[in-house]
């Protein structure tokens, strides 16, 4: 039998059965420093001599807790005090002290039967309330001592944590552990920018230790560095999602949108949609023979196609196509390069943009931002970001691949890059005062191009790509990720994707770096952090204190996105305005909790 409620007691009652609460030890070990257990659960069991139910509180401990517990002696714990009460003549309800110690109970405080030899207080069953175990000020972890309730850094407000709900599973409501503040950086890509905030802005301590599990934060360059088996969900963060390939390799990126542009087809919500060929090149895949022959009979002499790999970046592997026989000869000798995570075959063909928007007679594109700051539920956030230019003057016939791609790690090769790093990156600024005076003869263009046109498509396109994904992407409590999408732009205005980058540089040897890239991880790991407390906590998601620059695409909270008439303030109403919810027979109003609903929002559904 379950008693949860004092009408559980009533109906026990009436059955004239009496009830005597019976309660074991709480064992005390290593694992109670890894938080309350969640599989304790009362275990009834009825003796027909004694005519009674005896409630027996038992806790199941695992083979690694029961080992942990074996090697570290019991520590002694006060007793818990009962509340004061009235007797009542009627129903009696028994309790014994719980006592916190060793597994076996005293003899002075129990006798041969396990009563307690202190005397026994009578609780009506009205004024009944269960005591609860104490929290201790400190908890042991390891080799180090940490607060059992350590303070929580969300952007400019520093929360005590004490003052918050515990965590727990949003699946069974089990509570987790709460590890110490510790973080693992891993080298490389201006690793310390990351460290500066961790250390100095939210007082974490690192881990040197790669392989070490006890984190809770993770930040490394690589999808590979982290073991998502060891990964515990509402425990640690990672800011790589398993699976993000889907969007930032160039044949993941080229399938997501295929596929999700055939399912809205099929389901005719096309309208007000990007079709593919609006923002993305024509391109094929090397590596399925019907598109290889597709793409023999749709080049023509003389055309220039750009061939990449699919899942290599910093410009490795790729080349300009200016013949069919150079293609084969450039396949033949990347089969025996010394970068195999990827076959020769691996890759796509893409149609060229031939005549690109220059800013003083040199290519350009447009490296934006795109933060997935929580998967559960999906929190999609914009940064703006800078332009790179190319060393050279454009040349379409030039075989200098630095006139041709824009990525820093090919400008940073050339001898002059040092003498003129400054002036290959511009600010959106510098780049609408020049669009303004240079280009304003062109159909497409308007004042201020820059940030009315290009801004709004560029956000539309990465929501987009979001939503070509966002069904296929792994979602667990933790998982955050930190996107580099760069964007192109031909002479007549038209906004090209080029692609999407899992590892975004951090360099800031620019002044333009300088000012942009800081703030961008500062804000991430802030925006970041605050919504993987709150999503543990059952906290409100919105607002989000951490969130300066980022603007939000995405909403999974209240269901807002970018380019909707609603805000997400007008989106989002208390439960107080809205029809009361009815209530099934078997819960009663005593059983729910006024607290979470009253704190609680509800998002309503609006039509467009």
């Amino acid at each position: 039998l379950s008693i949860s409620s004092p009408a559980d007691f009533n109906e026990i009652a009436a059955c004239g059965l009496k009830i005597k609460q019976l309660s074991e030890p709480a064992v005390v070990g290593d694992h109670e420093s890894r938080g309350p257990l969640s599989n304790s659960k009362p275990r009834v069991r009825y003796t027909e001599s004694q005519n009674d139910l005896l409630i027996k509180s038992k806790t199941t401990l695992s083979k690694r807790q029961k080992l942990s517990h074996s090697l570290s002696p019991p520590r002694p714990v006060s007793t818990t005090k009962l509340l004061d009460a009235q007797p009542s003549p009627v129903q009696t309800y028994s309790m014994r002290p719980r006592v916190k110690g060793s597994i076996s109970p005293k003899k002075d405080n129990f006798d041969s039967d396990g009563n307690s030899s202190k005397s026994t207080k009578q609780l009506s069953v009205t004024q009944l309330q269960i005591p609860r175990r104490a929290v201790p000020q400190s908890k042991p972890y390891g080799s180090a001592r940490v607060d059992a309730y350590p303070s929580v850094e969300w952007g400019s407000l520093d929360v005590p944590a004490s003052k918050l709900p515990p965590p727990r599973s949003i699946y069974n409501f089990a509570k987790y552990r709460e590890l110490p503040n510790q973080y693992f950086v891993g080298k490389g890509n201006n690793a310390m920018l990351i460290i500066d905030h961790m250390e100095n802005r939210l007082n974490w301590s690192a881990i040197n230790e790669r392989k070490s599990v006890d984190f809770k934060l993770k930040w490394v360059q690589c999808v590979s560095s982290i073991r998502y088996d060891d990964f515990r969900e509402g425990e640690q963060m990672v800011n790589h999602i398993p699976n993000i390939s889907i969007l930032t390799t160039k044949i993941g990126l080229l399938e997501s949108l295929r596929q999700y542009e055939r399912l809205l087809e099929r389901m005719n919500k096309m309208e007000g949609e990007l079709h593919l060929a609006e923002f993305f090149n024509e391109t094929y895949r090397l590596n399925i023979r019907s598109e290889k022959e597709q793409f023999l009979a749709t080049y023509q002499k003389n055309e220039v196609w750009i061939c990449k790999p699919s899942g290599l970046n910093q410009g490795i592997g790729i080349f300009l196509i200016r013949s069919l026989e150079e293609l084969q000869d450039r396949l033949n000798a990347h089969r025996q390069n010394i970068y195999r995570r990827t076959s020769a075959n691996d890759r796509i063909v893409q149609r060229y943009i031939a005549k690109p928007l220059l800013l003083e007679n040199k290519k350009i594109d447009i490296r934006v931002y795109m933060l997935i700051a929580s998967t559960t539920p999906f929190m999609v956030y914009y940064h703006k970001g800078y332009l790179r230019r190319c060393i050279y003057d454009y040349d379409l016939d030039s075989e200098n691949l630095t006139a041709h791609l824009n990525n820093q790690y090919i400008q940073k090769k050339d001898p002059l890059y040092k003498d003129l790093k400054d002036d290959t990156v511009w600010s959106y600024e510098q780049a609408n005062d020049y669009i303004n005076t240079h280009y304003s003869d062109k159909e497409a263009f308007e004042p201020d191009w820059f940030f009315k046109v290009f801004e709004p498509t560029s956000k539309k396109i990465m929501l987009h790509c979001f939503h070509a994904a966002k069904m296929n992407l792994k979602r667990k409590l933790g998982f955050f990720e930190l996107l580099g999408f760069d964007f192109m732009i031909d002479s007549e205005l038209k906004i090209y994707l080029i692609e999407i980058n899992v590892n975004p540089a951090l360099a800031t040897n620019c002044e333009v770096l300088d000012q942009i890239i800081p703030p961008v991880i500062n804000e991430s790991l802030d925006i970041s952090i605050e919504l993987w407390e709150k999503s543990r906590r059952g906290i409100p998601l919105t607002p989000v204190k951490g969130q300066k620059k980022f603007e939000t695409l995405f909403n999974g909270f209240n269901g807002y996105q970018y380019g909707n008439r609603f805000s997400p303030q007008t989106r989002v109403q208390p439960l107080t305005q809205l029809p009361p919810r009815k209530l099934s027979p078997e819960i009663s109003k005593e059983k729910f909790d006024p607290p979470i609903i009253k704190d609680s929002m509800m998002a309503t559904t609006m039509a467009g």
